[in-house]
């Protein structure tokens, strides 16, 4: 006899595995940001008479719980990932800006990349920086190393760099 919490959370799983990696990342996204809610609002709420200390606690959770709902990223994507990262800023848009990177070669087969958001200006000086990487290749790897470089020497606040697809080894 398997409990129903059991059949629940299987289920859940195997409609996981069902959709699309991209997919899957935005329900991820969405779902972690919510739970992280519910739990700070649970931990806070359920205690009417608990000490200062616990007090305090719950008031510096909850300044951070809503520092990072507040927090807007801007993103950069290999080509491999331009539909993700299209897909997240359609979904959230008031805290994702997509900002397009053009990835071509030159004729004698050097990389050339034009870094979105660095134009008229730089956009990405002082903000936080989502970087959805794809090393399904040698080549769109190091051409993506460099972009890191530039995107780091850029004075961004902070980079999270993703790699949705892991490549595999054979």
């Amino acid at each position: 006899h398997v409990p129903h919490q059991m059949k629940t959370r299987n289920r859940l799983q195997m409609r996981l595995l069902a959709l699309s990696p991209t997919l899957l990342l935005i329900l991820l996204v969405t779902l972690f940001c919510r739970i992280r809610v519910m739990v700070a609002s649970t931990v806070c709420e359920h205690n009417g008479d608990s000490s200062n200390d616990q007090m305090s606690q719950c008031k510096m959770w909850n300044r951070r719980i809503s520092k990072r709902q507040s927090m807007q990223y801007r993103i950069i994507s290999a080509e491999a990932c331009e539909t993700m990262a299209k897909r997240i800023e359609e979904a959230h848009p008031d805290r994702f800006t997509f900002h397009p990177t053009k990835w071509s070669k030159f004729p004698d087969g050097t990389d050339n990349i034009e870094i979105g958001g660095f134009h008229p200006h730089n956009l990405l000086s002082g903000e936080h920086v989502l970087f959805l990487a794809s090393f399904h290749n040698n080549d769109v790897t190091m051409s993506q190393f460099q972009v890191i470089i530039v995107l780091l020497q850029s004075f961004v606040e902070s980079l999270t760099i993703v790699l949705p697809y892991y490549p595999v080894g054979k």
